[in-house]
């Protein structure tokens, strides 16, 4: 079920109009990550090896993402967050 509503705040005022489309989701995961330790870890490395560590991570997140047809909602800094069953259904009791 979805439909469309249009959305009128603050963007109002400044002469925008956004229009959003609402759907329902019956069964969703919401995955997320937090590395543990992340501001002493990269206090103590160079910059370009903390970023490093985060392309290695976050590609490999990403790369299974897409296998799984996760939705990936956000990255900041550390943190990484991503949604199941908003791209494609999938299962309720997956098999290992």
């Amino acid at each position: 079920m979805s439909d469309i509503v249009g959305f009128t705040n603050i963007s109002s005022q400044l002469g925008l109009f956004c229009l959003f489309i609402r759907s329902l989701f019956v069964f969703v995961t919401i995955f997320l990550s937090d590395i543990v330790g992340f501001t002493d870890i990269s206090s103590q490395l160079d910059p370009l090896k903390v970023s490093q560590m985060l392309h290695r991570l976050y590609t490999t997140f990403d790369a299974l993402s897409n296998e799984h047809k996760v939705f990936k909602v956000e990255t900041i800094g550390d943190a990484y967050m991503a949604v199941t069953n908003l791209v494609a259904d999938q299962e309720l009791n997956p098999k290992p």
